[in-house]
């Protein structure tokens, strides 16, 4: 985050904020008083919902296996495929949802991921 001024006027100069209590990444950090803020945007207007998120990911996956189907998650913001990849894994462990493979296009945040199982012991 960037912050200018010229004395009387500041603007902050942010990209994704993200999201508290996130498995993976940090939490948000609090950012200076500023007159002007200008942050990237993906929820716009959206607040995100309460309920947890691995428990929607876990009912979103088990209906869909359950039809047959397959789900296709455009993750590619490194961070967001890092952790659901973590949420994944965790679910698939316990046994929450089907034993199905899932696959990781090798986007930014896909390479990114062969950095982070080390680092959580994984391999």
């Amino acid at each position: 985050m960037v912050r200018i001024g010229d004395g009387t006027v500041s603007v902050l100069f942010s990209g994704d904020l993200g999201r508290p209590h996130d498995p993976v990444m940090l939490e948000p950090a609090r950012f200076p008083q500023s007159d002007y803020v200008v942050v990237e945007s993906t929820y716009g207007d959206r607040r995100h919902e309460a309920a947890s998120a691995e428990k929607r990911l876990a009912d979103i996956v088990t209906k869909t296996a359950a039809r047959g189907g397959t789900v296709v998650i455009p993750a590619f913001a490194v961070g967001r495929a890092q952790s659901l990849l973590y949420y994944l894994d965790q679910l698939k462990a316990r046994g929450a949802i089907p034993a199905d493979p899932y696959l990781s296009r090798q986007s930014d945040g896909g390479r990114c991921f062969r950095y982070f199982l080390p680092a959580c012991g994984r391999s």
